[in-house]
């Protein structure tokens, strides 16, 4: 009889300290759901964007960047969706080379952007686009911008805003003389013909007609047709081919003769 009035005491105790356990439980959960509530309620005017920035250096006017970006419509700052923001700039805008969204609490959301820089122009069936050292277009207008070289030789319905030049190989050979024309730059360019995928052709101002051949060597041809130009004469039109690399051919106004410019 003592055993079984001892084990009701300790049952007791135990279901005491059991409710005394469940009531903090539940208090503590009632505490941090009136927290949640009471974030719900004031983050929805502590968290409102009050300002956006747009930073860079771009001729798209800030206030459309701003609208496309879908910013002022988010309200609370979490409501942003950065890549989403991005991509609708990008598919607007497709001159910006870059655009990055950063959310900076409480309310301030920036915008960077940077614009391609062309680097020459490209005929299609719907007019000329511009193209930057990546062959990316944008800039479509009716007539050619004659500041930049003009690009031939492609097939006229492949420029598509915001998206590389469509032949993949003749833009792989755009894109390395570009790369090392960027650091070099010693003559200006007036046409560059990629007809045959195998064979960069250039033109310049002043009626000089370079065959570079395919990417291979390309520094070195380069560098071939710069430290010959001192030497030239530069009356009328001068051929110079130099697609081996290794050595320079150079003729008059006669065209080169065919077994010398077959790749």
């Amino acid at each position: 009889m003592k055993g079984t009035g001892k084990n009701s005491n300790l049952n007791l105790k135990r279901k005491e300290m059991t409710g005394w356990k469940r009531a903090l439980r539940n208090l503590f959960r009632l505490t941090l759901l009136a927290s949640l509530c009471f974030l719900a309620v004031q983050g929805e005017s502590f968290f409102t964007i009050t300002e956006i920035r747009v930073t860079g250096d771009s001729a798209v006017p800030t206030a459309d960047i701003i609208s496309v970006s879908g910013a002022e419509s988010a309200r609370n700052i979490f409501m942003l969706r950065e890549k989403k923001a991005v991509q609708k700039i990008k598919d607007k805008y497709p001159q910006l080379e870059t655009v990055e969204v950063t959310r900076n609490l409480p309310g301030l959301v920036v915008i960077q952007v940077t614009e391609r820089v062309p680097v020459a122009t490209v005929m299609t069936a719907d007019g000329y686009f511009m193209i930057d050292k990546n062959t990316v277009c944008f800039n479509l207008s009716a007539e050619q911008d004659q500041t930049y070289p003009l690009i031939t030789g492609l097939d006229g319905s492949i420029g598509l805003p915001g998206q590389p030049l469509g032949c993949p190989v003749r833009a792989k050979l755009l894109r390395d003389f570009f790369a090392l024309w960027a650091e070099r730059e010693f003559i200006a360019l007036k046409k560059l013909d990629v007809s045959s995928s195998y064979n960069l052709i250039i033109y310049t101002a002043d009626q000089l007609e370079i065959w570079l051949g395919d990417s291979s060597s390309l520094a070195n041809k380069l560098l071939l047709v710069e430290s010959s130009l001192p030497y030239l004469q530069k009356d009328g039109q001068i051929k110079i081919d130099v697609r081996s690399g290794s050595r320079l051919i150079v003729a008059g106004s006669v065209a080169i003769r065919d077994r010398e410019v077959e790749p």
